[in-house]
């Protein structure tokens, strides 16, 4: 047998072949490696324990702590920024709208669910509010693109990110990192790690993390201050060791959020309109907002994960519970003091708790491999959305929607020689989701009141998963796979009648084709990986505002999501790691997507057939140099240099609306210098964010016929990280 279960078995793109002849040829020419080579990289997300990411026959990316710390990544926008095919925006702090190839949701009502899985040690996140985390006390991140619907939780059609945590180590070991920069940037973070016990059988740790910054934005005043962050995290760990079979990992986790509203309405914003009415900065960083808002979220978690291991497979427990509190009021229509405009204010109160079980297998019997499982999740959310224009008039929406689903799970690898392995796998899901929804309305804002109803909807889902993997010789396995994705159904989340409260919308799905390679080569100091992709949905889920076409106000209408599409998405994505020296190493990714609307006819009957998917920018990169320079007291300087950007992503599928709420091109560089001493028990770093100070946004969106109302992202930051080890 070639390798113990990699779960995610994969198989043929014979292309690679042509492309990496040559210099297969010349590596197996000789049987010496270079003194210098790239580390390994293993992935826990296949559930069947560490496997070689270049064995996993799928389209992974894994960034370990050190590659985390050496960017200076900081929160899942940064993750986006280093994974081809991921893109992020962000209308607020509990509202992420995360996208893997084109596929994602915008829909934050509390009878929706999001496209892109975030589990945190294997532990699903079901709402949108807990999904922007704070990167901290991680050992590795692993971004899986395309469909995962036969392994992991619902609503994987998108893909899945997976944060795993630093676990407790059998000896005492720490970390106190601490930094200072630009806009009073204040970051302090840590953790302490090791036995408990004289025997070795309890280990603990515990990790902090506080984060300050001040904000970006401005109003026209500077009185007011938009875009900051004030965040406070707290891990704790123990792990049990009973004896040699069995292995108990418990954890708690809590994290704060406190900060202004988002500083939005920069320049070229409303621009067709009168200014008198909806005034504009020529300054990307002054909004006309006059009110700071607010972003507040509170998390809890708890998980306990066993882990029994026999000789001929593992069983696996993981048992959790979450719960998330998030309020916002965002000023999203400013009104300049003595203008004859309007103001409009938008806020949410939102509370949810999830309980969580997963119960799995993993063995074998000769040359088969498998994984068998089961799983469950009750959640329940209540949401109050409002619409307010201060002192004059509120109307709000009000949801508690109340979701059980049920999955039972298998997959299974057969070697079916020493290079050829397949794979079969299948998810069975059952889901039911129970919406009790009122809206009090109030006439300048919302239009109709809805009296208090109860329904409840019923979806069901099969996703199988087809798989070939053709392990050429050591250093290049090619793969191929057929995947099918779903989406759960839902109800909307600020219906317009009582009759678009009481229908449920329908399930999304998708099928993925997909074939690769994974190579090393050059005696393992190049790591060169190529996926392309064909993904077609079926019955998408769309939200739009629909303009009610008032030429009195542009912004009156209703937001709805309708299964209005059906799309195609084709692309490639490349990701390189190469070892030019032993002191040089260059790595970094290319995403290219041709994602569009095959059919689609919104609300009104518009024909938007052909337009492109949003949050889908056609080409997507970034390059990372780090060159390391050893000095005569045996410390060691080491530079690093990053460039990432991408081409214009859209943010609404209709009309005109397209290029007025996109996201324009930008491309911005960072750059940190670090000292690290023989010892390595210590570091300094110097680094620069945006080092070039590039104007660019990370979140645009249309109201009514009005143009965009965008997110600046942060200008050029700067400061010094000291890092202590022990």
């Amino acid at each position: 047998m070639k390798y113990r279960s990699i779960g995610l078995k994969a198989s043929c793109s014979f292309m690679a072949l042509s492309i990496l002849g040559p210099a297969l040829v010349a590596q197996d020419a000789s049987d010496e490696k270079d003194e210098f080579v790239l580390e390994e990289i293993v992935v826990t997300s296949t559930k069947t324990g560490a496997v070689s990411l270049q064995e996993v026959p799928a389209a992974i990316t894994a960034i370990s702590s050190d590659a985390l710390d050496q960017s200076g990544v900081i929160d899942l926008q940064g993750i986006s920024y280093r994974t081809p095919g991921l893109t992020l925006g962000e209308f607020n702090v509990g509202q992420p709208q995360i996208f893997i190839r084109g596929i994602g949701s915008n829909d934050d009502g509390a009878g929706g669910d999001q496209s892109v899985g975030i589990f945190v040690d294997e532990v699903f996140i079901g709402r949108s509010a807990g999904a922007s985390l704070d990167i901290f006390d991680l050992e590795q991140v692993e971004v899986l693109r395309g469909p995962q619907g036969t392994l992991f939780g619902k609503n994987v059609i998108g893909g899945a990110i997976s944060f795993t945590t630093r676990k407790p180590t059998e000896e005492v070991e720490g970390k106190l990192e601490a930094t200072y920069g630009n806009l009073d940037a204040t970051r302090i973070r840590g953790y302490l790690s090791g036995p408990l016990s004289d025997s070795g059988t309890v280990l603990g740790k515990i990790a902090v993390n506080y984060f300050h910054r001040d904000g970006f934005v401005t109003d026209i005043d500077e009185t007011l201050e938009f875009n900051d962050r004030n965040d406070v995290s707290v891990r704790g760990q123990l792990r049990l060791i009973p004896n040699e079979d069995w292995i108990i990992d418990l954890s708690a986790d809590y994290a704060r959020k406190r900060q202004n509203g988002i500083g939005r309405n920069g320049e070229g914003l409303l621009g067709t309109l009168n200014e008198d009415i909806f005034p504009t900065s020529a300054d990307p960083f002054i909004t006309v907002a006059d009110e700071e808002g607010f972003q507040d979220r509170d998390i809890f978690g708890f998980s306990a994960r066993a882990e029994y291991s026999t000789e001929k497979g593992t069983l696996t427990s993981i048992t959790a519970y979450r719960d998330i509190e998030f309020s916002f009021l965002d000023d999203v229509i400013a009104q300049r003091p003595g203008s004859a405009g309007p103001n409009l204010d938008n806020g949410a109160i939102e509370n949810s708790y999830q309980f969580t079980q997963e119960l799995r297998w993993s063995g074998f019997i000769g040359d088969l491999d498998y994984v068998v499982g089961a799983f469950y999740l009750f959640e329940d959310v209540f949401r109050n959305e409002f619409f307010e224009i201060p002192g004059l008039d509120r109307g709000d929406s009000f949801q508690d929607n109340l979701t059980n689903s049920y999955a039972i799970f298998a997959q299974a690898s057969y070697n079916i020689n020493d290079r050829l392995t397949a794979t079969v796998g299948a998810r069975q899901t059952w889901e039911t989701k129970e919406n009790t929804q009122s809206v009090e309305a109030a006439p300048a804002v919302i239009t109709n009141d809805i009296a208090e109803q109860t329904n409840d909807a019923s979806f069901s889902a099969f996703t199988p998963r087809f798989v070939l993997d053709y392990q050429a010789n050591d250093d290049l396995l090619l793969y191929g796979s057929i995947a099918r994705g779903f989406k759960s159904g839902g109800f909307q989340g600020t219906p317009g009648n009582a009759q678009v409260a009481a229908n449920s919308f329908d399930p999304e799905f998708a099928w993925n084709f997909e074939v690769g390679f994974k190579s090393t080569l050059l005696n393992d100091r190049l790591r060169f990986n190529v996926a392309a992709f064909l993904t077609d949905n079926t019955d998408l889920q769309v939200l739009q505002f629909i303009s009610a076409n008032d030429p009195n106000d542009p912004t009156a209408g209703f937001i709805a999501t309708d299964n209005a599409a059906t799309a195609e998405i084709k692309g490639i994505e490349v990701e390189f790691n190469f070892l030019a020296t032993e002191r040089l190493e260059i790595g970094g990714s290319y995403s290219y997507l041709d994602a569009e609307f095959t059919e689609f006819f919104d609300a009104t009957g518009a024909d938007f057939s052909g337009n492109p998917l949003r949050n889908a920018p056609d080409h997507k990169f970034n390059i990372g140099v780090t060159y390391t320079q050893p000095l005569s007291n045996g410390s060691n300087l080491v530079a690093y240099y990053e460039h990432r950007g991408q081409t214009r992503a859209f943010q609404d599928p209709a009309g005109d609306l397209r290029l007025a709420s996109s996201i324009p091109g930008f491309d911005v560089a960072n750059a940190r210098l670090s000292y690290v001493p023989e010892s390595e028990r210590w570091k300094i770093d110097v680094w620069v964010d945006n080092l070039f100070d590039e104007v660019f946004q990370t979140h645009n969106f249309p109201l009514g016929n009005a143009n965009g109302f965008s997110t600046p992202g942060a200008p050029r930051t700067y400061g010094v990280t000291a890092t202590i080890n022990f």
